[in-house]
């Protein structure tokens, strides 16, 4: 990881860039809008028929496997190769394969055959990941998997073990995040629970990672979207829902990098 002062005070570097997001519809509309928040440019293509040209073209790639269709998961497969071989920096986030096989199965194949800078997921979906029992809540992570201060230890050394496994940065998402390159991990504390009442915000920081991917590393980019969606989120709590969701995308596009670095709450984990 870079100064985070440094880190901070770049974040525009990835202006204009072309980034190529496979989503599913439910987070189309705000992951596309939360990267023209950032100063980059996203495309949401999806046929199987053109996504590796547009793959080609772009700078990052986001590849989720929320409400999946055949069709998608076969253009994330053409997409995810393409980045691979084109050097191209991807993103992969694990929705659901807790509770669902057939994205679990999914998951390990794009895994075992590309190479993503990073890999993204809840607790529960991580644990799947690693060959663990899982708790979920449908895509959600389940009550007894939640990270907290008693279970740090295993998340942090699942994660470790998983990012040398396929050679990547591992996100763990929850009310602290847990970022892992190798033994280095680095922990994020912001953010509120107002976002886990938002459908899609998942997707929306993965698109946020993807964009920063095409300028920063893999820990870096995680930290610059966390810290841009969780401190926005802080400074626009609102107990309207719908109000807050405006109020986040409004704070998104206008945050500072003095706000950020003021109100970050990042360190390394011992």
């Amino acid at each position: 990881m870079k100064d985070l002062e440094e880190i901070i005070k770049t974040r525009r570097n990835i202006s204009e860039n072309l980034i190529h997001c496979i989503t599913h519809k439910i987070a189309v509309e705000n992951s596309v809008n939360a990267v023209l928040l950032l100063g980059a440019k996203a495309i949401c293509a999806e046929n199987p028929m053109e996504v590796s040209d547009i793959t080609k073209a772009s700078k990052a790639l986001s590849l989720s496997l929320g409400n999946i269709t055949e069709e998608r998961l076969k253009s994330i497969f053409i997409s995810s190769k393409t980045a691979t071989e084109n050097n191209i920096p991807q993103i992969l986030d694990l929705v659901g394969i807790a509770i669902s096989n057939y994205r679990l199965d999914a998951a390990t194949k794009l895994l075992r055959e590309n190479k993503f800078e990073v890999i993204k997921g809840n607790a529960s979906e991580i644990k799947k990941l690693s060959g663990k029992e899982s708790n979920t809540n449908g895509i959600d992570v389940g009550e007894k998997d939640k990270l907290d201060i008693n279970n740090l230890d295993e998340y942090v050394k699942i994660s470790r073990d998983l990012s040398k496994k396929y050679d990547t940065t591992v996100l763990i998402t929850g009310a602290t995040d847990v970022i892992t390159k190798d033994e280095r991990t680095i922990l994020v504390e912001n953010g509120n629970n107002y976002l886990t009442l938002l459908t899609g915000t998942g997707c929306i920081l993965s698109s946020m990672i993807a964009a920063f991917l095409s300028e920063f590393s893999g820990v870096d980019a995680c930290i610059l979207a966390l810290l841009i969606m969780e401190i926005s989120a802080e400074l626009a709590k609102d107990e309207r829902i719908y109000t807050f969701k405006t109020k986040l995308f409004d704070t998104m596009s206008t945050i500072s990098d003095e706000e950020l670095l003021k109100n970050a709450k990042v360190r390394i984990y011992r």
